[in-house]
């Protein structure tokens, strides 16, 4: 399914003039299906070949597909979070940027990739 959806981006980058914003968005999207695909090869040898959408990750406790959007937005959320409060001249703090972001400050102290995000934004 994954492998697919690649490909069908790969042939698009292809077609597409090269440094527009399609162009980008096509970038983005190849990187993440990459990031998808090698998460599921690793996990659970997957080939690509059989239906993964039911697959629970047991460290995760849920869908690898679904963790794995769901913590780019988070990450989303975050740097247009720090986007505005810096526009805005705020100073930052974990505290402003997760109200900003419409997130528990609790999400942001759990995941150490969002918090070296925001103690990096902090520290600018």
């Amino acid at each position: 399914m994954h492998k697919g959806r690649l490909e069908r981006v790969r042939n698009a980058l292809d077609r597409t003039p090269s440094e527009g914003p399609y162009e980008s968005k096509l970038r983005h999207m190849e990187t993440y299906l990459v990031k998808i695909i090698e998460d599921l090869e690793k996990q659970m040898n997957y080939s690509g070949q059989e239906d993964n959408a039911n697959y629970k990750d047991p460290a995760i406790g849920g869908n690898i597909v679904a963790s794995y959007k769901q913590q780019e937005m988070l990450k989303m959320k975050i740097d247009q979070a720090i986007s505005i409060l810096r526009r805005e001249k705020k100073k930052l703090s974990i505290s402003k940027i997760a109200e900003m972001a419409k997130i528990a400050r609790k999400t942001i102290y759990n995941n150490p990739e969002l918090k070296q995000r925001c103690d990096q934004a902090i520290h600018i």
